[in-house]
Order: C-alpha cells, then structure tokens, then sequence
C-alpha cells in the first residue's frame, strides 16, 4: 500500500477489502500499520483505487476497535467528499461507514463540526431506499446531542424528515421518527416540527402496532405539549383522541 504500481495497488486493496469482511482481520491491520495508507488511498485521483480503499475502510468501521483509528487518521474528509458522489456505490459505502461511526456517541461531536451534517440532509432529498435509511439512521443517532439540531435546522433537514414520515417504508418512516423525537427534546426545534406540519404523521404513529413507533410519537407529543403555545395545535390537528386511546391500554411507559 505504500508505494506500487496503480495494477499492483488495486489488486491489493481489493484483496483487503475482501478479507476485512472477517471480524479478526483488523487487528492485523492496525498492527500492521494498515489505516493510514487506506485514508490516503481514499484521496487518490484513481477511481478505481479511491473506491476500493472506501470498501476496506466501510468494512473496518463495522468493528468498534477499529473506529478510533479510521478517525485518528482523518478518515472524515474523503469520506464527506464520498457522500456526495454521483457513484451511487461509493455513497452507499460512505453512509454506512457514517452510521457505523455514529454508533459511538464520543464519535458525533466529529460527525457534525466536520461537515458531515448537509452532506447527509442533502441525501435527505432523493436517494435509493438503502442510502436513505443509512443517512437517517446517523442523523437519528447524532441528534441525540443537543448542539446538533442547530446545524439541522441551517441545513434544511426538518421539511424532508417530516416527509420521510409519511415514507410508505417502514424502516425508512421509523428513523425519521427516531430523529425527530430526538429534536423534540430541545426548545429550539420543536417550533421548526410544527412550522413543517409534523404533527399529521405523529397523529396516525401513536395509533400504529408498532409499540416503539407509537412510545417514540407519545414522547414527541410529551415534549411539545411543555410548551402551552402549542397546545391548541395538539389538540385540534386529532392529537387528544389519540392520546385517550392509548389510556384505554398500554405499556407503562
């Protein structure tokens, strides 16, 4: 990896790439020294080269030993850059590498001030299925920290997470929701919920099957109803009926 012929290179990132997929490989390649020259790898002007190194670095970020050092090596720059690719692939990798990443709470802080935010909202805005669910899945875990709404909200996210809502995909509707659970519970965000029409689609999620949908819409409506400037649009967009349904049985929480 660190000085071979375009050929020799690619043939030997691609051989990393398939053997990362095992769980072990990559305490071999920390000890080895093997993350810098992949980061590196990401950045070079081959595309074939910059995608296969992507590849062993998606497979990395699967294990959590192996995060720190994709980070410590300042993995995040081509990986922002890869987000916004016209390589459908090469956005795909990099947003699961993102939601990997995101897993870790100390990691979101460096997910958010290192431009990964708009690079994920822009996805927000027309990706396949499996991009989109990736993209939302990080922002649902990255907006547990409260400084993070703030960049949403700059970077136009909330329209198409309330969008994402009414998604006729069910995973794709649950981590919409995720996140903007996630944004109810700051004072700042939830007038941006309510100018966006959020509540239509929080109505019908406290009457689904779905216990952890209809937990995650209830506490929604719990943390836009500690402001009283928004009770008449809880009441009057159907949200009391549903509220009184869910006493007629439900789990404690």
């Amino acid at each position: 990896l660190r000085g071979s012929s375009v050929e020799l290179l690619e043939d030997a990132l691609i051989t990393l790439r398939n053997v990362t997929v095992e769980p072990e490989s990559d305490i071999h390649l920390f000890q080895d020294g093997a993350v810098a020259p992949l980061v590196a790898h990401m950045l070079s002007d081959d595309p074939a080269i910059r995608k296969a190194a992507l590849g062993c670095v998606r497979n990395l970020s699967a294990n959590s030993r192996s995060k720190a050092h994709v980070l410590r090596e300042n993995g995040l720059q081509p990986l922002v850059a890869f987000l916004a690719s016209h390589d459908e692939e090469v956005q795909e990798n990099a947003a699961v590498v993102f939601r990997n990443l995101s897993i870790n709470a100390e990691n979101d802080d460096k997910l958010v001030w290192e431009g990964g935010l708009p690079a994920l909202v822009t996805i927000l805005r027309g990706s396949s299925v499996e991009l989109l669910e990736d993209a939302l899945i990080t922002l649902r875990n990255v907006t547990v920290e409260p400084e993070s709404d703030i960049h949403l909200f700059q970077d136009g996210a909330v329209a198409p997470l309330v969008a994402h809502m009414l998604s006729d995909d069910p995973a794709i509707r649950k981590a919409a929701l995720g996140c903007v659970r996630n944004l109810s519970a700051n004072s700042r965000s939830k007038a941006h919920v309510l100018r966006e029409n959020g509540l239509q689609p929080l109505v019908a999620f406290l009457a689904s099957h779905d216990e952890e949908v209809q937990e995650n819409a209830a506490v929604v409506f719990r943390n836009l109803s500690i402001n009283a400037e928004n009770d008449d649009k809880l009441v009057w967009e159907g949200g009391l009926p549903a509220l009184v349904t869910i006493l007629r049985g439900s789990s404690v929480e």
